[in-house]
C-alpha cells in the first residue's frame, strides 16, 4: 500500500509542477520555447537575406566603377595623341578626380586629355605639342597668367 500512495503522490506533483510557469519555461519542448526558436530562425533568415543583399550591392558598385575606371583607361588611350610633349595641370591617382579636372579644363576652352603615366597616375593636359618650343612657349604664357602651375612632361 506504501508504494501506491508514493506512485500517487508522484502523479499528483508531476501534474502540478506540469502546468507550473517555471517547468514550462525550461522545458526545450514547451510551445513558447518552440515559438521562441521559431522566431530565432526567421530573425536570421531575414539577417541573412539582408546581408546577401547588401553583399549584391556592394558588388554591383564595385562592377560599375570597375566599368568606368575601364572605359576612361580606353578613352584615354584612344584620345591619347603622339604629340611628344605635354603640359600637365594635375596628376590625380583616382581616376574620377583626373575625369572630373579634366572637364573642367575643357570647359575653360583647353584641349586637355587624360595620359595614363606608367606609374599609374592619371595626368591632365592643358595641351600638347609636337614641338619643344611650342610646348616651352606655352608653358611660360600659361604660368605668367596664373591659370594653372603645370609642367612639362615628354611622352616617348
Amino acid at each position: 500500500m506504501g508504494k501506491i500512495k508514493l506512485f500517487s503522490l508522484l502523479i499528483v506533483i508531476s501534474v502540478i509542477f506540469a502546468s507550473c510557469d517555471f517547468v514550462e519555461s525550461i522545458n526545450p519542448f514547451s510551445s513558447s520555447a518552440a515559438d521562441s526558436l521559431e522566431l530565432y530562425r526567421h530573425r536570421l533568415d531575414s539577417l541573412e537575406r539582408a546581408h546577401a543583399m547588401e553583399r549584391e550591392q556592394l558588388l554591383a558598385r564595385e562592377k560599375a566603377l570597375m566599368d568606368t575606371v575601364e572605359s576612361m583607361r580606353l578613352e584615354a588611350e584612344k584620345t591619347e595623341t603622339f604629340k611628344r610633349f605635354h603640359l600637365v595641370a594635375g596628376s590625380f591617382r583616382t581616376p574620377a578626380y583626373a575625369n572630373n579636372f579634366h572637364e573642367k579644363v575643357k570647359r575653360e576652352g583647353y584641349s586637355s586629355q587624360i595620359i595614363i603615366a606608367p606609374n599609374g597616375f592619371h595626368l591632365v593636359t592643358v595641351g600638347s605639342f609636337d614641338s619643344f618650343r611650342n610646348a616651352v612657349n606655352e608653358y611660360h604664357r600659361i604660368r605668367n597668367s596664373g591659370e594653372y602651375e603645370v609642367w612639362l612632361y615628354t611622352h616617348h
